[in-house]
């Protein structure tokens, strides 16, 4: 990237097409990549040889805030980066090519700053570039997440016992307003949200029905009389109203789902019991080397891919999900960490529904739109390939697409397609790429 003839450039960008200005921001983004390890490599150098000192400084990272005159974050964020490269040079290498962005290398770094899990992330540092360059982002951090759980189970643990023990709701005036907080843990939290749903669609429907008998089908959400999150508030007084009518009001069966894989699930059983429990699942092969699923389940390459969250991907204390399962208030779904395949389901509240949405969900956290970071479970299951072209309904073929992306789609023609590796690619009709996540194949 030649940063002197950026300035010249600018006159061309009033002429690109989309592709041509998407060609143009990834050369930027590898620039910046490339920028961020020359930077990290400067700060790396004044911290090992102390040169700080020289103008008074006490740390490297005072004299960085002090030349750039960034905020403490800023600066507190690349003396992290520029630690985590220097010990890790696998992924400078990467950056100063300009293959791994700036945050798929700061996510690396808080996972780095972690003293408890350094050595084990040290030992998968080729798997977790694969990941880094071939996921999307949003997975890539809940990959990172599985990982940490189990890197640091002591902090993860803590981690559960502060969100729990630190619960606390607020309800104050201020001035015309009334302000309502609250905080806890995921799993309280899933279905607090899961229960607020459900009077969130019936507030929507109501909107929406008053809307349509005015504008017919040609309604769309800029005619509904209130927006989202003033639903969201009218189902929060709803919701309330609803639990003082002390059973008048009927709510329709609520289901969270809890995922949790087979091998964390005899972990926790016996942090939870004292009784030392097997997996039932034995390791099996995988397919690609690179990622490593499979294995024992002690080898920090598979704790990429163990689960104990909602159908979603939000992390959920596995201890809880073991008393959950025993209370039976919550389905537990167990699943084979190394091919992900389902191995046991809970039906305490009801049976399977629609059961071959439900295992797509547990396969995908969310749309498959490229940057669309809508949750699964607020999706429509899409063909991969098209049912008009013979593509089967089932769980293989399917895909969780949000409203957006699944008309898009259609409209334009676009395909979808799955990888190897598991990695879903958007194309257009002419067989090109919509923002392609991975920057070459991932190393071997």
């Amino acid at each position: 990237m030649d940063l002197a003839a950026l300035d010249s450039e600018d006159d061309d960008v009033a002429a690109m097409s989309l592709a041509e200005a998407s060609a143009a921001l990834r050369s930027v983004q590898e620039g910046e990549s490339r920028l961020a390890a020359r930077k990290a490599a400067l700060c790396a150098r004044v911290h090992r040889a102390r040169l700080h000192r020289s103008d008074g400084h006490r740390s490297a990272y005072a004299w960085l805030k002090a030349e750039q005159n960034c905020s403490a974050a800023s600066a507190g964020r690349e003396i992290q980066r520029a630690t985590m490269l220097a010990a890790l040079p696998a992924v400078s290498a990467e950056l100063r090519a300009g293959r791994l962005g700036v945050d798929q290398v700061d996510l690396i770094a808080r996972m780095y700053a972690n003293p408890r899990a350094r050595a084990d992330l040290m030992r998968v540092v080729d798997v977790l570039i694969g990941l880094a360059r071939s996921l999307p982002y949003l997975d890539l951090g809940v990959a990172a997440d599985r990982f940490m759980a189990h890197a640091d189970p002591d902090g993860n643990d803590q981690s559960h016992d502060n969100a729990r023990d630190g619960r606390r709701a607020r309800a104050s005036f201020v001035g015309t307003s009334f302000v309502f907080t609250a905080e806890g843990d995921t799993l309280s939290g899933t279905e607090l949200a899961a229960i607020l749903a459900v009077f969130e669609q019936t507030e929507f429907e109501q909107d929406w029905a008053a809307a349509k008998a005015v504008h017919g089908d040609a309604t769309s959400a800029a005619d509904m009389a209130r927006t989202a999150v003033q639903r969201r508030y009218d189902a929060l007084l709803a919701m309330a109203r609803a639990a003082a009518s002390a059973g008048v009001v009927v709510l329709p069966d609520v289901l969270v789902n809890l995922v949790i894989d087979a091998a964390t699930a005899a972990a926790a059983v016996q942090r939870v019991t004292g009784d030392a429990v097997s997996s039932p699942v034995p390791g099996t092969p995988a397919p690609d080397p690179v990622y490593r699923r499979s294995g024992d389940p002690a080898d920090p390459a598979t704790w990429f891919w163990r689960r104990s969250e909602t159908i979603s991907g939000i992390p959920i204390d596995p201890r809880a999900i073991i008393t959950a399962a025993i209370a039976g208030h919550i389905r537990r779904v167990i699943t084979d960490p190394h091919t992900g395949v389902t191995v046991n389901l809970g039906h305490k509240q009801r049976l399977f529904r629609n059961g071959a949405r439900d295992a797509v969900l547990l396969t995908w956290l969310h749309c498959f739109g490229p940057g669309c970071d809508i949750a699964n479970v607020h999706c429509e299951i899409d063909h991969i390939i098209p049912h008009h072209r013979q593509g089967p309904t089932d769980t293989d073929n399917g895909i969780p697409g949000c409203d957006h992306h699944n008309r898009d789609k259609d409209r334009h023609r676009r395909t979808t397609r799955v990888d190897h590796n598991g990695n879903v690619h958007v194309h257009r009709p002419d067989g090109t790429e919509v923002a392609p996540t991975a920057r070459g194949k991932p190393p071997p």
